[in-house]
């Protein structure tokens, strides 16, 4: 007999290779319970960062494919996931259905990876033939694949890098298990191992997570590949040369994954201390195997207070179980070798996002344990294996019943789990059901309300959040938009200072609060929060875009010129920097890279108004009367309270000789803003022409009360005025 053949399964005569009909029941498992999420729509939890308001990935030209191999959009490096969402961009556009199908698709091919994972792992039992094997495999995989741990990782689109990464992951450890069916120097062996390499680096460039793999390999090699044990010295130092390339390749990706971090959520709670880190860790390490035993009342954000405090009973009993069972598993690990190997293989995996280097507002997050808890799903399916070899034959149906209710219950609680991430409110509702003093959920909910229009609940959620934690300084910044949207602005510069107060580097409250400044005619101050905003975060285009429009108000135009190409050169996809460009364009005389401008804010923004009534008025002063008319008309189609709109084509209307229209034009003009003076004058003109007398002394008369009192035509128009009562008086 062979090497290969030695670890292949045991198989009697007449058995039966059942792997043809259990992969089709486990793809049609995980389809028939993860479906709804095909019924999901995107969710403004890093959904609206990373897909919606991101054109970055969108494409595989050359520009794309160096910004996916080079960000750290989001505190990630993933080039793999990024270049995935480009293809589903190709295929469905911005439709959530195809990006949940995809992830849909990763996750079953995960359960059946995993089962031949689980398949090649307990087959060096020879004590049982491969129909049972494959039979508790089966039941390994899908306890793995339709528990409801899995649903964030699977029905959030964002993180397609779990699923992504978990299927090379699992690709790795089953090319490493088949590698050890031969002998050193046979070509097979040498062929398994660099397929390992291979997928292991596919699933660091999916997501860093994967880091740890190399040390767990050497943990299986003790247990249960029984490749060597600890004594003995030489075996273990040519497995660690052995697994040089994987240390080599985590190594990197670990710090491009540091790198990533530290620039956005690492430093978020680096006021917590080595206690508080080492106390969080303990938690989440008993944390997960709880709710995998129990999983009930799962959340979308388990909160990291700011007031952590590390002597709860929740915190103490953490650290008494995870060191209890820790030592417990050392102690007797010459009998219980698999559920050493197992705890241990757990801890490693699921060390990166223990907190000890925090990222993030959450002490724990489902989506953990997607790989984490694969020890546990194999311990697990081997113990049914172990079980039922030694049960009579009425216990085995009576455990096969007891584990296809099991599966059944955790499906049912998966598709209802399903439903949380429907939308964004949903979600939201969700955390603040399991968790009323989440004032992270209530300014995330204060957010989707606010997005929808609904300022009154958005209101009443931050301040709920306020009230929960007053330090919170993302809630204050927050309320401040509904303040300024509700035309507030007293309330909104007192939320905007606060925030300030409470986080000194918080760039977005600088660029808000300059906004607010330059409403509240405080030019200076303006100025000055977009110079702070850009010298807390130099590339943030935001504040190039508004210190722009306000350097072009001034009349600084070259260097508001400057600040709008900075802002389109960081944010190619930013429709109101085109237009406050294509406008000062205008205002300097440049009309073809104007109108050039215009277009590409309609081609972002179609049904941006106020740029059809600026590529309107240009095109008309162009002499393209045609198109400027069905700009204008667009304009007012889209927003039928643009007074402006109504003045332009009143304008253009009197060019071509329709005065009735220009008259109907400059009336509805008015009667939208009684204080449009160029209105006024317009229309009193062509009454004028109409022999209108009356009109003409109206329209100028209220022309020369609204204007300010330098205003140049203001004696031109008493002129005409005296002239028009003369006329009348000589008429009468």
């Amino acid at each position: 007999m062979t090497e290969e053949d030695s670890n292949r399964p045991y198989k009697k005569s007449g058995q039966r290779n059942l792997a043809v009909f259990l992969v089709p029941f486990i793809v049609f498992a995980v389809f028939a319970t993860f479906w709804p999420t095909l019924e999901n729509g995107f969710v403004n939890w890093d959904d609206k960062a990373v897909l919606l308001e991101n054109q970055n990935y969108r494409g595989l030209s050359q520009t794309h494919l160096t910004w996916m191999f080079s960000t750290f959009h989001a505190g990630h490096y993933h080039p793999l996931t990024w270049l995935s969402f480009a293809f589903d961009y190709m295929i469905w556009g911005m439709n959530p259905t195809g990006y949940h199908l995809t992830n849909l698709i990763l996750h079953t091919l995960n359960a059946v990876v995993f089962f031949l994972l689980l398949q090649a792992l307990l087959a060096r039992n020879k004590k049982s033939n491969i129909e049972f094997i494959q039979i508790c495999c089966a039941a390994g995989a899908l306890l793995f694949a339709v528990h409801p741990l899995r649903v964030e990782s699977v029905a959030w689109a964002t993180e397609r890098r779990d699923v992504l990464s978990g299927f090379f992951f699992l690709l790795t450890l089953l090319a490493y298990v088949k590698m050890q069916g031969f002998d050193r120097g046979n070509s097979w062996r040498t062929k398994w191992y660099f397929i390992a390499i291979g997928v292991f680096s596919l699933s660091l460039l999916s997501k860093a997570w994967g880091i740890t793999l190399p040390v767990v390999l050497l943990v299986m090699d003790v247990y249960p590949l029984r490749r060597f044990s600890l004594k003995d010295g030489l075996a273990l130092v040519w497995a660690v040369i052995e697994k040089l390339p994987f240390f080599i390749l985590a190594g990197f990706f670990a710090y491009m994954g540091f790198l990533a971090q530290f620039r956005t959520a690492m430093h978020m709670v680096a006021d917590h201390d080595l206690l508080d880190r080492l106390t969080q860790a303990a938690y989440g390490i008993c944390f997960y195997p709880l709710k995998t035993l129990l999983p009930l009342n799962l959340s979308p954000l388990y909160l990291l207070e700011n007031t952590f405090n590390p002597g709860e009973p929740r915190f103490i009993l953490s650290i008494l179980g995870a060191v209890g069972i820790s030592i417990g598993l050392v102690m007797g690990w010459r009998r219980l070798p698999w559920a050493l190997s197992a705890w241990v293989c757990y801890g490693i995996i699921v060390s990166p996002v223990l907190g000890l280097t925090q990222s993030g507002e959450q002490i724990a997050a489902d989506r953990y344990t997607y790989l984490s808890c694969l020890p546990f799903a194999i311990l697990a399916t081997a113990g049914l294996l172990h079980f039922q070899l030694r049960s009579p034959k009425r216990m085995k149906w009576t455990v096969g019943i007891a584990v296809f209710v099991i599966l059944l219950t955790l499906s049912n609680l998966t598709h209802r789990q399903i439903g949380i991430w429907h939308d964004t409110l949903s979600l939201w509702n969700r955390a603040i059901a399991v968790e009323p003093n989440n004032y992270v959920a209530y300014n995330n909910r204060g957010n989707a309300h606010f997005e929808a229009g609904d300022f009154d609940n958005a209101m009443a959620d931050f301040d709920a959040a306020i009230a929960l934690d007053p330090a919170y300084a993302k809630s204050y910044y927050n309320r401040g938009n509904v303040r300024k949207k509700l035309r507030d602005l007293p309330g909104a510069l007192v939320d905007a200072n606060k925030a300030i107060a409470l986080h000194p580097a918080y760039y977005q409250a600088y660029n808000n609060r300059g906004i607010i400044k330059q409403v509240l005619d405080d030019p200076g101050g303006a100025l000055s929060d977009f110079d702070q905003a850009l010298a807390l975060k130099p590339d943030y285009g935001l504040a190039y875009a508004n210190r722009g429009a306000l350097r072009a108000s001034e009349g600084d135009l070259a260097n508001a010129l400057n600040d709008l190409n900075k802002a389109i050169e960081l944010i190619p996809d930013y429709a109101q920097a085109y237009f406050n460009r294509g406008a000062l364009k205008q205002t300097m005389g440049n009309t073809k890279e104007a109108l050039r401008d215009f277009d590409k804010t309609l081609q972002l923004k179609p049904d941006y108004g106020l740029a059809y009534v600026n590529r309107g008025a240009l095109r008309a002063s162009e002499g393209d009367l045609p198109n400027a008319l069905s700009d204008l008309n667009k304009a007012i189609e889209l927003n039928p309270e643009n007074a402006n709109a109504y003045f332009r084509r009143g304008l253009l209307r009197r060019e071509k000789g329709d005065v009735e229209g220009a008259l109907a034009d400059y009336d509805k003009a008015i009667n939208l803003n009684p204080y449009h003076l160029d209105a006024y004058v317009k229309r009193g003109g062509l009454r004028g022409n109409l022999g209108d007398l009356e009109g003409v002394i109206a329209d100028y008369s209220k022309a020369i009360e609204i204007a300010p009192n330098d205003w140049p035509p203001r004696v031109q128009l008493e002129n005409y005025i005296a002239q028009a009562r003369q006329l009348l008086k000589n008429q009468n």
